[in-house]
């Protein structure tokens, strides 16, 4: 019972942190916010977090785990490596829109440079090591034929960079989320490189 507790509370804290980071952003939301809006004792918070920048880390992890649970059970459900990249990338993009503070880091919303920095490369890295399994598996079924094994991780990269690269652009300009818009896009693109 005494662990369930803890989960509810550390569970509330970051959905509460959450928000205050998207409504407020990162700089301007401090501990005494996060405790007020959870009903909680500033010493409460600081006995589950160390720090803000702490708190910061659970909510972009719980996002990215989160994510990561749809994304591969949507490419599970696909056959062939080619679909399954194609799949990816449409889950990717499908997740990401109800994934605020990870969209945030992406699209540089961030302006905490090391806090954003520092989430950003664990984005690149679990999803750059996502798809290069990925593209590591069609190479070994014989699905990708035009592409050295060596250079499949520097693919990954190429990829994920031209995702987030139109993630953002497009944000960044349409200033909306056009989630069919980006997804037709990818296809097109991830359908000439493998």
């Amino acid at each position: 019972m005494r662990q369930e507790k803890f989960d509810f509370t550390i569970n509330d804290i970051i959905t509460n942190a959450q928000q205050l980071f998207l409504k407020y952003g990162y700089k301007k939301t401090s501990i005494e916010d996060i405790a007020e809006a959870t009903n909680r004792a500033k010493s409460t918070i600081y006995h589950f977090f160390s720090s803000k920048e702490q708190i910061f880390d659970a909510v972009v992890t719980s996002e990215m785990q989160d994510l990561r649970k749809t994304v591969t059970e949507n490419v599970d459900k696909v056959d062939g490596a080619g679909n399954k990249v194609l799949a990816y990338l449409d889950s990717l993009v499908e997740g990401l829109s109800s994934k605020l503070t990870l969209m945030s880091i992406i699209t540089d919303e961030i302006k905490d440079k090391t806090v954003g920095k520092n989430e950003y490369n664990k984005v690149v890295e679990s999803e750059n090591a996502y798809l290069t399994q990925l593209l590591q598996n069609g190479f070994d079924s014989g699905e990708f034929k035009n592409v050295n094994r060596e250079d499949l991780p520097l693919l990954a990269e190429v990829v994920l960079s031209g995702f987030f690269g139109i993630v953002g652009f497009l944000i960044k300009t349409d200033s909306r989320y056009d989630v069919k818009k980006i997804s037709r896009l990818l296809k097109t693109i991830g359908g000439q490189i493998i």
